[in-house]
């Protein structure tokens, strides 16, 4: 189902999937299958997606430096902290975020 449209050719060709993964404006971005022009997620996408990794890089500097226990708690949490904000940045850029034009060509 093509629900999106693109910003270039205007017509609705990009799918849910393809919005959710194809990334932020520092991004190459992908190609519209009609036009072929690139497309990638908006400022506020890389913003989001700015604070989430900083926020996984402190809870990673936190957890595995300043505990001393056990190490399977350590990397799992940390693991498990990665999965969860890859798909809130995935569920981001589905819902909150526009399309636009890719700097790349």
């Amino acid at each position: 189902m093509k629900s999106y449209e693109c910003p270039f050719c205007h017509e609705k060709t990009i799918t849910l999937w393809n919005k959710a993964t194809v990334g932020s404006l520092s991004s190459k971005g992908k190609a519209c299958p009609n036009c072929e022009g690139r497309y990638v997620n908006d400022t506020s996408s890389t913003i989001f997606r700015s604070i989430m990794w900083t926020a996984v890089l402190l809870y990673a500097c936190v957890v595995l430096l300043g505990h001393r226990g056990d190490l399977l708690f350590q990397y799992g949490s940390t693991l498990a902290l990665i999965v969860i904000a890859k798909l809130l940045i995935m569920g981001f850029d589905v819902f909150f975020s526009k399309l636009t034009q890719s700097l790349y060509k």
